[in-house]
């Protein structure tokens, strides 16, 4: 691979463009079901990935605040060998609210 090419295939990857300088905006997100507990996420993003008691991943909810920890949230999504990992906007997630006009009587 070219030192310079992205490990995460451009198809999963969330869009440069879109992610800011500051790399805010983002957050980190697990589907458990998919998780078997490698920790290779931990290595990679500790700031926003912990093991629980049986070992499996879980995912802080904090906005990705700056461009090293998008990085490394990044490398954490790319090294997931069950693909349990992904990169949302904020807001816009599996946990996101649901959009107003949905719920409207």
């Amino acid at each position: 691979m070219h030192p310079t090419a992205s490990a995460v295939p451009s198809a999963s990857e969330p869009d440069r463009a879109a992610m800011s300088d500051q790399g805010a905006g983002w957050v980190l997100e697990i589907d458990g079901a998919k998780c078997d507990g490698h920790g290779i996420c931990v290595l990679r993003c500790p700031e926003l990935v912990s093991l629980d008691e049986w070992g499996f991943a879980t995912v802080s909810s904090a906005a990705i605040d700056d461009r090293a920890t998008a990085r490394r949230a990044k490398l954490a999504v790319a090294a997931c060998p069950e693909q349990a990992l992904r990169l949302e906007p904020q807001g816009r997630g599996r946990h996101a609210a649901p959009p107003a006009s949905c719920c409207a009587p």
